[in-house]
């Protein structure tokens, strides 16, 4: 598959698709999605406010089902409020999660998304992963998933890729270079609007 097929379906890409190198660190856009697909971290995100009554569908519904509920604990029990920027590590998720970690990060209220929103919650990732010291992330938001309309999605794709750059671009000047070597991006509809090459004609560090 070349690039104008694989763009021509980039919500979910049938093959894995690398769309830039920064400082070493490559970032992909996964041809599959599935709560269990390898990687040394799991990030997802949830929004704030989730209807303590509803269960989360899709993609990250079968995440939460994989962790036994925690998901939907956390918000029904008050222990993680889905802020914008708020993060909180599961650290010992059950086997049937590839990751050895899970990080969950708040994307905020529901109303607040835009495309400054993308970003910043994709600067939080990319700052708890280099604090964390993994060498591969997979990292998985699920926005419909989680409540966000396809219309509130556009322009994600790319607000994301340039604040998890940023933050990965901030780090000091003679810094050793980072442990993390691959950043995968999920498939999901927060792709479609956005090709291939939109994504690597992001300027090179």
């Amino acid at each position: 598959m070349d690039d104008d097929q694989v763009a021509a379906t980039a919500g979910v890409p049938e093959t894995s698709v690398t769309v830039g190198e920064v400082h070493g660190v490559r970032f992909t856009v996964a041809g599959e999605d599935s709560p269990d697909a390898e990687a040394e971290l799991l990030i997802t995100g949830l929004f704030a406010h989730h209807p303590p009554d509803q269960r989360y569908g899709g993609a990250l519904g079968r995440l939460d089902e994989a962790l036994r509920g925690a998901l939907h604990g956390l918000g029904r029990d008050h222990l993680f409020a889905g802020q914008r920027g708020e993060t909180l590590l599961l650290s010992a998720p059950p086997a049937s999660i590839a990751a050895r970690a899970v990080l969950l990060v708040g994307l905020g209220e529901l109303d607040d998304w835009n495309t400054e929103a993308a970003a910043a919650v994709a600067a939080s990732a990319m700052r708890e992963t280099l604090l964390l010291g993994v060498a591969s992330v997979r990292f998985a938001p699920w926005l419909q998933d989680g409540g966000l309309t396809a219309a509130a999605t556009r322009g994600t794709a790319a607000a994301m890729l340039a604040g998890a750059r940023r933050m990965l671009e901030a780090r000091p000047r003679g810094a050793p270079p980072p442990i993390l070597r691959q950043w995968i991006f999920a498939p999901g509809l927060e792709w479609r609007d956005v090709t291939i090459q939109e994504l690597r004609g992001a300027p090179a560090a």
